[in-house]
């Protein structure tokens, strides 16, 4: 599970700017739940689930790097 990392420069930002990187991060944590509730409730229900490519935060954080 890849790691939560907070802005450059968050320890300096005023309380409203904190607030809203915390409110976008945490909006970002509830999609990949409910795209991972969705994959679940799909392979209990017997259907073979496969990611796609754009689905892998993994590989999408590697093509950000780029």
């Amino acid at each position: 599970m890849a790691t939560s990392k907070l802005p450059k420069g968050f320890s300096k930002m005023t309380l409203y700017e904190q607030e809203a990187a915390l409110v976008n991060k945490l909006n970002e944590i509830y999609q990949v739940e409910t795209e991972i509730k969705k994959a679940l409730a799909k392979v209990r229900g017997g259907i073979k689930y496969t990611p796609k490519e754009i689905d892998r935060p993994d590989l999408a954080m590697l093509k950000d790097e780029d």
